[in-house]
């Protein structure tokens, strides 16, 4: 109908543009990526009930997380404090590089980086370090390459995420 003639009137194709840019593939790419994440943990997890510092490095790894429920409760506490509004659930505490250097409007890739190096996230790497440096009796650099090399990881699978879309 009319729409139709507006979007070929506006060079699109109707509901031919609108297919040509479904994220099909996408989705399918995330869930095999999520799928083969979840294997790699289960197969460490198995691996690793073996050892008798299993349940020291699940605590520690527990602790190195509490810098995000803390991050939840400060943002629930600025929600109740403040009047209501349709702001984005990652937007109520600025607490990492995207919010303070405003990188949203700048480039995507940017903007993934920024929110990976916030200071929630920073103090939980850290707490892992320390905590996995002593429970396995380690030097700190090989705990920082425990932790660090998944970490960075993560950050380049959501670098070129954004980079992709």
């Amino acid at each position: 109908g009319a729409v139709q003639v507006a979007a070929a009137a506006a060079g699109g194709a109707g509901d031919s543009a609108a297919a040509a840019a479904s994220p099909d593939w996408a989705a399918a790419v995330s869930v095999l990526l999520a799928l083969t994440a979840l294997g790699g943990t289960a197969w460490a997890m198995q691996r690793l009930a073996r050892e008798p510092a299993y349940g020291r490095i699940m605590t520690t790894v527990s602790y190195s997380l509490a810098p995000s429920a803390i991050t939840g409760i400060v943002g629930i506490l600025i929600v109740l404090l403040r009047t209501p509004d349709a702001t984005w659930i990652a937007d109520i505490v600025p607490a990492d590089l995207t919010l303070l250097l405003n990188l949203k409007d700048s480039s995507p890739v940017l903007a993934s980086l920024g929110s990976s190096l916030g200071l929630f996230s920073l103090w939980s790497l850290a707490l892992a370090i320390l905590g996995l440096a002593t429970v396995l009796g380690r030097k700190t650099g090989e705990a920082a390459a425990l932790v660090l090399v998944p970490w960075g990881l993560w950050v380049l699978v959501k670098l070129v995420f954004a980079a992709a879309f």
